[in-house]
């Protein structure tokens, strides 16, 4: 079928050049030539992604915009808080100070207790030296005895008589030993003593601090 011109001059014809078949539409004797500059595919998907460009491009401004709010809104918060008041000061130096006392007190008490635990394993060593230590004496009497009476029967050469001496320097070798151990132990008792009495001041001292602690909160929370 002979197409029908539109009275369009070649060099209009020849810049508008059609990037799709032509399609030919028929109404009441009359044939147009539609020209599409692109693909309708591919129209529609450029549309899609405009759309999702500018909703990404929204959403970035609204994140933004409440960025923005957020940030002024903290930062006048900030300026209206006033400054704490020299009592809430006082109230806040009184918990930490409490919670100091309750610290040192606890320690004092552990040093306390193992200091106390040191004294009684003295006191029970000093009681076994003290035993030994008696039994050693009670052996050099025997010594003692059994010697007059050996130099007496035997003579003071005898076997008898010498045996008995050298039984005699052993126990008195014995007892010696053992009360050097009674002297550590009396010493070393003495000092836990001294250290246990420390640390009971110790804990004196920091009930009252804590005591004291204690009754200065009450009053700056009465007087806020």
């Amino acid at each position: 079928m002979p197409s029908v011109s539109l009275g369009f001059s070649s060099s209009y014809t020849s810049f508008y050049q059609p990037a799709t078949p032509v399609r030919y539409l028929y109404r009441n004797f009359l044939v147009l030539r539609v020209f599409f500059l692109q693909n309708p595919k591919q129209v529609a998907d450029n549309s899609h992604i405009r759309r999702e460009m500018m909703n990404a491009q929204s959403l970035l401004r609204r994140s933004a915009l409440v960025l923005g709010v957020s940030g002024l809104l903290a930062g006048g918060a900030y300026a209206q808080s006033p400054d704490p008041t020299p009592q809430q000061q006082d109230i806040h130096n009184d918990k930490k100070d409490i919670r100091q006392d309750k610290t040192d007190l606890a320690k004092d008490r552990l040093d306390r207790n193992a200091d106390q635990h040191d004294i009684n394993r003295d006191r029970r060593d000093l009681n076994k030296d003290r035993v030994d230590r008696n039994q050693d004496q009670r052996d050099i009497n025997k010594d003692k005895r059994d010697l007059r009476k050996d130099d007496a029967k035997y003579g003071v050469n005898s076997a008898h008589a010498q045996a008995d001496r050298k039984d005699l320097r052993t126990d008195r070798v014995d007892r010696n030993k053992d009360q050097r151990d009674i002297n550590k132990d009396k010493s070393n008792l003495t000092a836990d003593r001294k250290d246990r009495n420390q640390d009971q001041r110790d804990i004196n001292k920091d009930k009252r601090d804590l005591h004291k602690d204690r009754k200065d909160l009450r009053h700056d929370r009465k007087g806020k």
